[in-house]
């Protein structure tokens, strides 16, 4: 598996390779568990519940989104230019998709 940097967010995992902010290297520990998530993540398509289940904890990932904000917009964004490639974020799509699904049927039920 290719592990590649990017100045985009904080980890992406692609279908052979993942992408990872070298900001998150100045924090060795959280480095590794990051890293250790994003290889648990499978190729069999969706596994959101490895997400939704992860061990990363919050207050790491806090931490580092507090000190480095602009993170925190770059990872809310479910597709993005980055290298010459284009990316995207499934897992967000799909999130996205259902916010606003809920919403058109809330607006047409009032």
């Amino acid at each position: 598996m290719e592990i590649r940097e990017t100045n985009w967010g904080i980890a992406y995992r692609g279908d052979n390779f993942i992408e990872i902010n070298p900001i998150i290297k100045r924090y060795p520990k959280l480095y590794n568990k990051i890293l250790a998530h994003e290889l648990e993540h499978t190729d069999k398509g969706l596994d959101f519940m490895h997400d939704f289940n992860s061990s990363l904890g919050f207050r790491g990932i806090a931490m580092l989104l507090f000190r480095h904000p602009k993170m925190i917009f770059q990872s809310a964004i479910p597709v993005w230019y980055d290298e010459g490639e284009l990316n995207y974020n499934l897992f967000l799509l799909i999130i996205y998709g259902i916010e606003i699904m809920c919403v058109i049927i809330f607006m047409w039920l009032i």
